[in-house]
């Protein structure tokens, strides 16, 4: 009976054991997005008054075509240490604003003063930048000098270039991306620092 009461009490310590180890070392791995958010947060309370974390929404139509930006081509992976966050100096539009995990509708901005002209020079779209026959629509009102504008939090912004496309209202609120949507990119960013 002794010896049946030390194999029960050895396997319970070692199950403890395993559940504690699976806990610690490897439930962590798992939960990746709870993890990487309070991860990104204890990075961005060490950085500078110049660095921000903002994402907004973005739509791009250019003679008539939307623009889709989803592709590996488009995308940035961040630094994923504090130092390395520390690292940036912020003066490069592809540090400042860019697009992650596959989504082309919401832009990561991660310096104080960004502008939407950025963007287009982060993705080297250069040509687009030059272009005089962009008319731009924000908050569902045609809005002049967005691309000087500064990059807001949660604001979308639908830039058309040459002709507009037919059948599509962009005075039309329904048109923009929404806040939900924001969040959703926000909440299931794959890359490091989102």
């Amino acid at each position: 009976m002794n010896q049946l009461h030390t194999k029960i009490l050895l396997i319970g310590v070692v199950l403890a054991i395993a559940i504690f180890g699976y806990r610690v070392f490897l439930a962590p791995a798992h939960n990746h997005n709870d993890h990487d958010h309070e991860k990104e947060e204890e990075i961005l309370d060490q950085l500078s008054d110049d660095h921000v974390h903002l994402h907004a929404g973005v739509r791009v139509f250019v003679d008539g075509v939307e623009q889709n930006y989803d592709g590996d081509e488009w995308m940035h992976v961040t630094p994923c240490t504090i130092d390395d966050y520390k690292a940036l100096e912020l003066t490069d539009p592809y540090d400042k604003i860019h697009w992650h995990d596959n989504i082309g509708t919401v832009v990561h901005v991660h310096a104080k003063g960004t502008v939407w002209r950025e963007m287009f020079e982060s993705a080297k779209l250069f040509d687009l930048v030059e272009r005089d026959d962009v008319v731009t629509y924000r908050s569902g009102e045609v809005a002049d000098d967005v691309m000087e504008g500064e990059v807001e939090q949660f604001e979308t912004v639908i830039f058309v270039f040459g002709n507009a496309p037919e059948g599509i209202d962009f005075t039309n609120i329904d048109e923009y991306v929404s806040k939900e949507q924001i969040l959703i990119a926000e909440n299931s960013s794959e890359s490091c620092g989102s």
